[in-house]
């Protein structure tokens, strides 16, 4: 509750001046708004008032099915937008207090702190503060992580639970244009996959548990996710691609840039870019020094 409060002071520091990016989203929001007053939830196929027209469906940054949108019916956009970010960090916080416990076996204490580290880091903070509201579902990954990796062998209903929990939140992800979230949790689940074998009792047991539950969740995701993303590819395949928005310069390493966007401590502008005002959102994790601290330790430990 602390945090929160902190979090959403934090945004409301200048208000009224905001993120810049919720100015791309939020004429989205109110394109949205207009539509659902004349075809309901049929999908936003091609907004007319956008940039002379433009196609949103197949937009990976379509957010039309989605709680910001749904809760803008009712609410003025602002309002809807830090309501719908507070309901994903609280569900998260919980998804990550859960799967701490439930997979990683710590202890009340230790699933506490991994929450709070999960949700209350500068990486969200600097994304939503800047505006970019197709971030705000992230939290919500913990339910991923817990629907796949649960200690517990499950019964058929309790299966067909995780399985609605795992492909919901990956639906939810494909919807609310949170396209980000692939690129944070298939690396994850990459690297817990081995260490969760690894350290199972029984090997052939554990396996099995987990093929049966990807072998079940991954088409109930693909099945829910099949309109949107044929949408996206079928867009996205002709899109004509041939202006950069930011180059690298050649003597610049990439190992040593990810180095310092993840561990240098303090985060500062000049580290990453010639242009310290517009890009240092995009250039730094904002996670130090947290994530110079655990890994440390967790080599040590």
């Amino acid at each position: 509750a602390l945090f929160l409060a902190i979090f959403f002071w934090g945004l409301n520091a200048q208000y009224p001046v905001l993120g810049h990016d919720y100015f791309y989203f939020w004429p989205r929001i109110l394109e949205g708004k207009w539509h659902f007053l004349r075809q309901g939830f049929a999908p936003l196929r091609f907004a007319p008032h956008l940039c002379g027209g433009f196609f949103q469906y197949g937009n990976p940054q379509d957010i039309y099915y989605s709680l910001p949108q749904f809760l803008s019916f009712i609410l003025p956009l602002w309002s809807a937008t830090q309501l719908s970010i507070a309901f994903a960090m609280i569900l998260g916080y919980i998804g990550w207090m859960r799967f701490g416990k439930d997979v990683l076996n710590l202890t009340l204490p230790w699933a506490l702190t991994l929450a709070i580290v999960c949700t209350a880091n500068g990486f969200f903070f600097v994304h939503i503060a800047v505006g970019h509201l197709s971030y705000y579902t992230l939290p919500l990954m913990s339910w991923m992580l817990w629907a796949l990796f649960h200690r517990k062998r499950e019964s058929r209903w309790v299966f067909l639970e995780r399985a609605i929990v795992f492909s919901g939140v990956a639906g939810m992800f494909l919807y609310s244009g949170t396209h980000i979230a692939w690129f944070i949790v298939i690396p994850i689940i990459a690297i817990l996959l081995p260490v969760d074998l690894l350290l199972s009792m029984d090997f052939r047991e554990r396996i099995s548990t987990l093929a049966r539950r990807i072998a079940i969740f991954l088409p109930l995701t693909l099945a829910l996710g099949a309109s949107k993303l044929v949408a996206i590819w079928s867009l996205m395949r002709f899109l004509p691609r041939t202006v950069d928005f930011q180059t690298y310069t050649a003597s610049q390493n990439s190992v040593l840039f990810a180095i310092k966007s993840l561990w240098v401590a303090p985060q500062l502008a000049q580290f990453f870019t010639l242009d310290p005002v517009n890009r240092i959102h995009e250039e730094s994790m904002f996670t130090s020094p947290v994530a110079l601290v655990g890994s440390i330790l967790l080599v040590m430990l």
